[in-house]
Formats: C-alpha cells, structure tokens, sequence
C-alpha cells in the first residue's frame, strides 16, 4: 500500500511538468549592427505540453550581479524599445511549432558598446485558470552597437580577511569592476613569494564567465590549501589579472604574515618553560630566605 501511495504522488508532482512544457530557441544570438542600422531576428517556440497553450513575449533586458549570475529586469535598458515584434500573445496547440519575427533598428545616435536583451516567453493561465509550471524561458540577445570602444577594468578592492595566518586556507577577497562599454573575458592567477623572496606557488584564479559592461565581479578565494609552507614571516601574494581581446594586465600585491603551528607549539613550549624556571627561582629565594 506505500508503494502503491509513493507511485500516486510521483506522477502526481511529475505530471505537470511535462503536462506544461515548452521549447524556445536559439538559447543565445549576438549580433553587431552600426547605428542608424537595421537587423531581423528570430525565435522558435514549441508548445511540448499536451493541451493548447497560451504565451505571452516580452523583451527585457539582463545583467549580472557581483557572482555572475544572469539577473532580468523590464524596462531596464533603452535598447527594450530597439526590439519590435508584431506578435504580443499567441496560442499554441499541443505539438504546435511557431516562427516568431523580430526587427531591431538601432538609433543613429545609440552608443558603442553592448546590450543585453532577452526575448522572454512566458506562459499564460488557460480559460479554466491554471497556468503551467515551467514558468518564463528567455533567449538571450546581445546587441553590439558597431563603433571604438575601450576595454577597461580596474581592481576595486583585494584584501586578505587575515593580516596573520597560522594554517591554510589563506583567504582573499577580489572585486573586479568592468568600465568598458563591452563584455570582457578575464583570467587571473596568483603568485606566492616566501620571506626569502623565492617564488613557492601558483595558483590559477576561478574568475567566471565574462564580466558584462559596467558590470562588477566579487569573489573569494581559498589559496594554498595544499602547499607545504613551513618558513615563517611575511610572505608576499603577486595577483596577475588579464582582462579584454588585447591581454591588458593588471598586476597587484598583498602581503601576510604566516605563523606555523610548529612555530606557534615551539613557542608555547618556550613559554611554559620559562615560566617554571621562573616558578623554581621564586621557590629557591623562599627557602633561602
């Protein structure tokens, strides 16, 4: 009877799934266009479910927060009204493919640079007021307005959360900031030199996807977790940033202190031995006296 039970609410929470599913592609479309230029795109919507299904296309615009990750917003952009499309909603039958036709017309006096739009396809209640569950899907539409640009990026702020440090991990924070009116592809690595000034380590830098235009990348890392550091004193972090079609460099330096645990026991061990010879010689003037 369980059984027979756990096989009702499978289906149960499975059905809809597929019941409400849909397709949209392409998933991702880059064009380059001049100002005061014209273009066509295009969008293919599958109606996967088994009954007929109403939509509705919204173009929005999309941009990243400081991990990477795609974030939509309406009316967020000038380039939304860029983007026409003589189709607002439409219905589907179960089965049913649809072409939907969209022309672009860039202004004479749009700016170079990027911008990121999403031809979004959002499902609508039925007449008996369910709506699916698969929610809005976009196709991501990158505009490059044709024109000179400059990739810029600078480091906004690198610190170590430790000035000393008595294990490993050691951990770093880095925020990126993309001036450029263009995405730009970064890659960064790190260099760790020890208080003798002899290179020790490297270690390649986890820096995502391309940073989107005026956008900011905020990450944390956990360097050196699997060295084998034992000299004590400062050691120096080397942070070689490159960034944009051309390779710019950054290049960026911190500096921390490592005390080892061997250093720290020896010291404890230090510590208690003093104070016992201090022990013994109070005791020794007492009974002198």
């Amino acid at each position: 009877m369980k059984k027979f039970w756990l096989l009702i609410l499978v289906c149960f929470f499975l059905w809809p799934l597929t019941a409400t599913a849909f397709t949209v592609s392409p998933t991702r479309t880059l064009l380059t266009i001049d100002p005061g230029g014209q273009a066509k795109v295009f969008l293919n919507l599958r109606n996967d479910a088994v009954g007929v299904k109403k939509y509705r296309l919204e173009t929005i615009s999309f941009s990243q927060n400081e991990k990477g990750e795609v974030i939509y917003e309406l009316q967020a952009s000038q380039a939304e009204n860029w983007v026409k499309t003589s189709v607002s909603d439409l219905t589907l039958n179960a089965g049913e493919e649809r072409r939907i036709d969209y022309g672009i017309v860039i202004p004479k006096g749009a700016l170079p640079g990027s911008y990121y739009l999403a031809l979004a396809v959002k499902e609508l209640p039925t007449e008996e007021g369910e709506v699916g569950l698969s929610g809005q899907i976009v196709s991501l539409l990158t505009l490059q307005v044709a024109g000179e640009v400059m990739e810029k990026v600078e480091v906004r702020e690198l610190v170590s959360l430790q000035s000393v440090y008595f294990s490993k991990p050691w951990v770093v924070e880095l925020n990126l900031r993309n001036l450029s009116s263009v995405e730009v592809p970064v890659q960064g690595k790190v260099f760790l030199k020890d208080p003798l000034g002899e290179f020790v380590a490297m270690e390649k830098l986890s820096l995502g996807r391309d940073i989107l235009a005026n956008s900011e990348r905020r990450l944390q890392a956990n360097l050196w977790e699997h060295e084998k550091l034992l000299m004590p004193g400062i050691y120096r972090l080397y942070f070689d940033i490159t960034y944009g079609k051309t390779g710019a460099q950054i290049e960026q330096e911190i500096a921390v202190w490592y005390l080892p645990d061997w250093l720290l026991a020896i010291a404890t061990g230090l510590l208690i031995l003093i104070i016992l010879l201090l022990v013994l010689k109070s005791i020794s003037r007492k009974r002198n006296v």
